[in-house]
């Protein structure tokens, strides 16, 4: 491969994400993760431009996506036939898909056209393909169905291949077709792979049996491509190998590439050098130097992959430093217009409009859409500052639900509620893109104005090119831009101003000490914006000023990724909820008994022993990549490593844990399985301060959870070597001695931790014995600790902590568990920490019931993930931890009631954003206010 040359690699997942990469050595991998359809990839083909993918999915859906935002801008609607897509192509400006069913979809944006293929029966289409030198031939075949070929413009058979004929048995040798491929340069010829193992060529003009037929004993094939030599192929096979095969007269096998641990899913060539690239059920993309088989190339991608386009890089881009050099303010507008370019539309036409003056334009040259109204019969009118359905007038324009809504409220539909001025106007106006101030280079504030336009393009299609559209001119003015850490002290406040320009266009201006602050005036800009689906547009309030910031400096959400694994894109869809509830804290549950998944340099053998699989680890690009997305949306992430109880797993190889998977559990810890450290195991310390440096190094830290929960005195009561170096201390092995232990790690492991920190950052420790009102103040001095209430609000350990002075952070189980409420693991009935808590309870549970409303920094959602895992992360957070945010950023007067409105506007918000938060009504009460509660 020549050294010049690389790839842009883009390849398809089962779980419906797609995943890009370039083939050079230290390139990462970049997930589009936002408005993921959940439903395996099952084709991908090039569209019809070159920053167009078409994908389609398992569950038949077809969409678009730009390479250049790497975002999915539009799915292919009307589609007919039924089961998943098998195949895509290009027809001038059409998209050709491939059905399960055996229909082929011939789609426009003014039109779809189908045909039917006849299939035999019990047979299915499970593959097509196009003829690149004649785009108007496709090739289809699959499970007991023989190869064929179609002229797409007469819909109608040009090939039906014949059937392999009869075994030694006299019985019909079938064949399942499982990839397909025309070579360059060769109209006619056309290659089968089948999962019977053969392959076979076939020429159109000749006759309807292979010319030649190759056999592979050994393994079924799954995918084929033709090389860019003469009638040479390379077949992927279940087995985990590829072949290279010459088709030409020899029909042998050239070479075989055997680097693979999974079968092979697909295969695609470089049309002009001699190269494969691959992926496999080991989830590695490959690329192979098909003459020496070398491989040149290996990345693992960490999702399974199922498909997989190419493009060719032929020059390197320059350095980092060289790019940030010719940097300047055209390059600016540049990056985002292009984003504006791609936003979905419903259609784009090229007819000429005439303009009041009698003059036409065209249309696309313009770029601007022609909002037009749909045929709705209902229609929302303000009342009361509620919004009520009524009939459409015979002479009245109808309201949208979503427009109804944010002119109604007193606060715009936003979330959380301001604290301070509101004052929002009650005119919308269509826009169309916007512009980001030139003088804007902060790389934070340009990434939040992406993902603030971002968040804009999944509210919906947009329609007609219209001229009577504004543009959307944002400036940001921030007082102290070096401020990117965001700590307890960071000021998070924000003043927005909208306002109509004399160019009619609309200006919004952002001022805030901070990026933080920033940030969050992003957020309020965009919940000012709707998409109106009476006009399918999007409009902005006309004039608005607002000035906001929090009541509290702590408001987070903890997630427990050790007891089930949670992975990565779960991880930052739960940041993206936080963001847009403008909750400031990602509050990690590194580690547990049950599983060691996080990946650390100083003992690797952690997580090799303790994750529950391989793949099931965080590795440091995974958390470098979610601290860099969390501090873009403006959220912290802070680990939590708990100790000294809730350890095992991982930790085999060392004497340090005591009591682990004790049986019968009860005795010795809260849930199985119980482990412990022995904190009399000098050599334990020693292992400790290389992973508190791991965390130090891969995480921003302004502090650190070290958890300190549900220690056991009955674990160390019962190790014998525990007991004997107690004795030698002169301890006994009263209640009160075993917390001296408890305090003698705690101590031990904090100095540990502090040689590697810039400073003595804050550290945070559950209520537990340890921080009891008999030994808090003993142990743990108020000006480093900062105790997390996990207990009942009624719990006098509250009350007592407050009296000495104690900052907290409350999370009391009985409002802010959100795991609670669902059956037993172990035991029947239902689970510890039941009932279930609702928004409105979370809504109203508030530190300031406690009085010293100063001493509590804020307040956390806590999901312990015993009974979830990444199918239910999503619907157990939210919408309920977006009550939290409220109660934390406003400290409302009100109780939940006044808020039902809004919470359901922004549960709507979440799911838009691709967050599968759980529905709080029926969708009847969302559009009919205040009828539903009692």
């Amino acid at each position: 491969m020549n050294a010049n040359k690389l790839y842009c690699i883009y390849a398809g997942t089962v779980r419906g994400a797609v995943a890009h990469v370039e083939s050079r050595p230290d390139s990462d991998i970049n997930f589009q993760l936002n408005d993921v359809e959940k439903s395996e990839i099952k084709s991908m083909h090039w569209g019809r431009s070159e920053t167009e993918i078409i994908i389609g999915h398992q569950n038949g859906s077809v969409r678009l996506y730009n390479t250049l935002t790497n975002n999915f801008v539009q799915s292919l609607s009307n589609l007919d036939g039924d089961g998943g897509v098998c195949g895509l192509g290009v027809l001038d400006n059409s998209v050709l898909v491939a059905r399960n069913s055996g229909v082929i979809n011939i789609w426009s944006k003014n039109n779809v056209e189908s045909f039917k293929l006849n299939l035999p029966d019990d047979s299915t289409l499970d593959c097509m393909a196009q003829n690149f030198n004649n785009y108007n031939v496709i090739a289809t075949g699959g499970e007991r169905n023989d190869l064929k070929l179609w002229d797409i413009e007469t819909k109608s058979s040009i090939f039906k291949a014949k059937s392999m004929g009869h075994d030694e048995l006299n019985l019909p040798i079938p064949t399942s077709v499982r990839g397909i491929c025309f070579f360059n340069n060769e109209n006619n010829l056309v290659s089968c792979a089948t999962k019977e193992g053969h392959v076979l060529l076939y020429d159109g003009r000749v006759q309807r049996r292979p010319i030649v037929k190759f056999l592979e004993v050994k393994a079924s094939y799954s995918a084929i491509a033709c090389t860019y030599r003469d009638r040479q192929i390379v077949a992927g096979t279940t087995r985990g190998y590829i072949q290279l095969l010459d088709l030409r007269a020899s029909k042998r096998c050239l070479r075989t590439y055997k680097s693979f641990t999974g079968g092979v899913t697909s295969l695609v060539c470089d049309i002009s050098s001699p190269v494969v690239i691959s992926t496999s059920l080991d989830r590695f993309v490959r690329i192979h130097d098909l003459d020496t088989k070398n491989l040149l190339y290996k990345k693992y991608m960490k999702q399974s992959l199922t498909q997989i386009v190419i493009k060719p890089i032929f020059k390197e881009e320059p350095k980092e430093e060289e790019k940030d050099s010719k940097f300047n303010n055209e390059n600016v507008d540049a990056e985002f217009e292009e984003m504006f370019d791609q936003m979905e539309t419903i259609t784009e036409k090229s007819r000429k409009h005439s303009h009041d003056d009698g003059s036409h334009v065209d249309a696309r040259d313009k770029r601007l859409f022609d909002f037009r109204s749909t045929d709705s019969v209902w229609t929302w009118t303000c009342k009361n500052n509620t919004c009520q359905k009524d009939r459409v007038q015979p002479a009245g324009k109808p309201l949208s639900l979503a427009a109804c809504k944010i002119l109604c409220d007193p606060y715009g539909g936003l979330w959380p509620k301001p604290t301070g001025r509101v004052e929002i106007g009650k005119r919308l106006i269509p826009i169309v893109k916007g512009k980001l101030d030139k003088n804007t280079k902060n790389k934070l504030v340009r990434a939040a104005y992406r993902n603030f336009w971002n968040n804009l393009q999944k509210l919906g299609k947009l329609g007609h090119l219209k001229e009577n559209v504004s543009k959307l001119i944002v400036s940001v003015y921030i007082t102290d831009p070096s401020q990117n850490q965001l700590k307890l002290s960071t000021d998070e406040s924000y003043s927005l101003k909208i306002s109509k320009l004399s160019s009619r266009d609309i200006s919004a201006n952002i001022t805030a000490a901070t990026y933080f602050g920033a940030r969050h005036g992003f957020e309020t800009l965009g919940q000012l914006i709707i998409y109106d689906d009476f006009e399918n547009s999007l409009k902005i309030i006309s004039d608005a000023n607002i000035t906001d910031g929090p009541a509290y400096p702590y408001r987070g959400v903890m997630l427990d990724t050790a007891r089930n694994f949670i992975s990565v894109e779960t991880i930052k869809r739960t940041i993206d909820g936080l963001a847009a509830s403008k909750l400031n804290t990602f509050h990690w549950h590194l580690t547990d008994s049950q599983s060691f998944p996080f990946v650390s340099k100083s003992n690797p053998s952690l997580s090799k022993l303790g994750a529950y699989s391989p793949k099931d680890v965080y590795a440091p690009k995974d958390v470098a990549d979610i601290v860099e997305y969390a501090l873009e949306r403006g959220v912290r992430v802070l680990p939590e490593f708990d100790a000294p109880a809730h350890v095992g797993e991982g930790w085999q190889d060392t004497d340090f844990v005591a009591c682990f998977n004790h049986q019968p559990w009860r005795e010795k810890c809260a849930e199985p399985p119980c482990g412990q450290f022995d904190p009399t195991k000098p050599k334990l310390y020693d292992a400790l301060e290389g992973l508190y440096k791991d965390i130090s190094q891969q995480y921003n830290l302004d502090m650190f959870h070290m958890g300190g929960d549900e220690v056991s005195v009955a674990c160390w009561n019962s190790t014998p070597s525990i007991v004997e170096w107690m004795g030698k201390q002169g301890w006994g092995r009263s209640e009160d001695d075993f917390i001296k232990l408890w305090s003698y790690f705690q101590s031990n492991a904090l100095e540990r931790f502090d040689r590697h920190s810039h400073e003595k950052l804050p550290i945070i420790m559950w209520t537990s014995a340890l921080t009891s009102s008999k030994h808090v103040e003993q142990f743990l001095p108020k000006d480093r600790y900062i105790i997390q209430v996990w207990t009942s609000k009624t719990d006098p350990h509250v009350t007592h902590l407050l009296r000495k002075g104690y900052r907290m952070i409350l999370s009391n189980s009985d409002a802010l568990y959100l795991d609670c409420g669902y059956s037993g693991w172990v035991t029947g009935g239902n689970n510890w920490c039941s009932p279930y808590k609702g928004w409105q309870q979370i809504y109203d549970n508030s530190p300031a019931l406690y009085g010293k409303t100063n001493q509590f920094l804020g307040g956390e959602a806590a999901l312990w993930t015993e009974q979830v895992d990444d199918t239910a992360v999503d619907s157990r957070i939210w919408p309920r931890a977006a009550a939290l945010a409220e109660r934390l950023w406003a400290e409302p007067a009100n109780s939940w009631r006044a808020a039902e409105n809004r919470m359901l506007t922004h549960r709507e918000r979440l799911v838009n954003r691709g967050i599968k938060a759980d529905a709080l009504e029926p969708r009847w009460c969302r559009q009919h206010e205040n009828n539903c509660p009692l």
